[in-house]
């Protein structure tokens, strides 16, 4: 018999680790957002974190669901909270404000600073993709689609109505524990019957 092999300890506990796998791993590869149904109506949002950047997740007024760092250009202060709907986003903090496409519709005094190009400036969007009306994003902007990501997911998941489905409710719990741990807890079945 084989012993049973495992990460070392310190691949759960190290911190310069954890630092590592969020740069090589976890900003470069696709990760699931949320649904369609949470941003059914123009100008639906929700906001949510990855891999420490603030984002939010909105349907434009093209229909479109774009996904964008949730920072001001101006002075990189939180746009949106939460989920709601809007029909302008507009920062708090010195109103600057943006259509629903990230573009910059306003900017108080624009008129009074010379050379000031409202047309180039616009919110940074993050690369996003649907499938079978689940939001994934990468934050790589060099990722491979997410088509060629999923291989073969797509065929055997095909018989499912996932993009008619709906959020009813949401649940977040803030686990304190490594990723992997969460993530191994949830693909074996070890421990159900003692828990």
């Amino acid at each position: 018999r084989s012993p049973t092999l495992s990460l070392e300890a310190r691949y759960y506990t190290d911190p310069e680790i954890y630092e590592r796998e969020k740069s090589a791993l976890l900003a470069r590869t696709w990760l699931f957002a949320g649904h369609v149904s949470d941003v059914e109506n123009t100008g639906d949002y929700f906001t949510f974190e990855i891999c420490g950047q603030n984002l939010f997740a909105i349907r434009d007024g093209e229909g479109a669901v774009r996904v964008f760092h949730n920072v001001c250009m101006h002075r990189a202060h939180e746009l949106l909270n939460g989920e709601g709907s809007t029909k302008l986003i507009a920062c708090p903090y010195h109103a600057w404000s943006y259509e629903l496409d990230g573009r910059l519709r306003r900017a108080p005094n624009q008129s009074k600073v010379e050379g000031f190009d409202a047309s180039r400036i616009c919110l940074t969007e993050v690369r996003s993709e649907l499938f079978c009306g689940f939001l994934f994003v990468n934050l790589d902007p060099d990722a491979e689609d997410l088509a060629d990501y999923l291989g073969t997911l797509p065929q055997h998941i095909g018989c499912y109505d996932f993009p008619n489905l709906v959020t009813t409710r949401r649940k977040v719990w803030d686990v304190a524990c490594n990723w992997k741990i969460y993530l191994e807890n949830q693909r074996e079945s070890y421990h159900i019957p003692a828990v």
